[in-house]
């Protein structure tokens, strides 16, 4: 009998998992760094073993059309990139923030998972689009003053005019939280469009 592939659910709540095992760790700083970045991206995309661009849910018009003006396969590096809408170490630090001395892994859990599920998702931008957000100074960080907790996580996108280039390509069963879910709810979709390796 074949083994059943896990829920993106199951994944997230194994990486969740992993990032409060190394919050209660004792490891140096790099290790730590290493190990909660590639949680981090992992959360993002729980499928993205492989060519990570073609798992992404979220895509600029721009970027969609170098695909399919390349017959569906994913652009090179020179072309377009895989951006975090909300920056990975902006996600750490609100990791971070949790009352680490307080918690135990089972305890720290729910908590991970409520900031990853809601901070969390990749997209593909074009090169020159991630070029604006970066001349904007918003390559690692999110708007002055604004909230992880309560504001918008497509406010970079929103400074830098991306906001209504955005489209949601159609995610496998389960691929988006549930605030993600909400968040995009009234995007535009692209629901047969499917994104080889290149």
């Amino acid at each position: 009998m074949p083994r059943r592939k896990p829920s993106a659910r199951e994944l997230r709540r194994a990486f969740a998992s992993d990032i409060a095992v190394t919050f209660t760790s004792p490891l140096s700083p790099r290790a730590w760094r290493d190990h909660i970045r590639d949680d981090i991206f992992a959360y993002g995309e729980p499928y993205g073993s492989g060519p990570r661009k073609r798992m992404c849910p979220v895509i600029t018009r721009q970027a969609l059309a170098l695909i399919v003006g390349q017959g569906g396969r994913t652009p090179s590096g020179k072309q377009a990139t895989v951006e975090h809408l909300v920056p990975r170490l902006v996600v750490r630090e609100r990791l971070r923030e949790l009352p680490w001395k307080q918690l135990d892994v089972t305890t720290a859990i729910p908590l991970v998972e409520a900031i990853m599920d809601r901070l969390t998702l990749t997209a593909i931008i074009t090169s020159q689009q991630n070029a604006h957000l970066n001349s904007l100074k918003l390559a690692s960080k999110m708007p002055a003053g604004w909230d992880p907790r309560t504001d918008c996580p497509l406010e970079r996108y929103r400074r830098a005019g991306l906001l209504e280039d955005l489209v949601v390509i159609a995610p496998l069963e389960g691929e988006l939280t549930p605030p993600m879910a909400a968040l995009l709810a009234g995007f535009p979709r692209h629901p047969d469009l499917v994104i080889t390796q290149g």
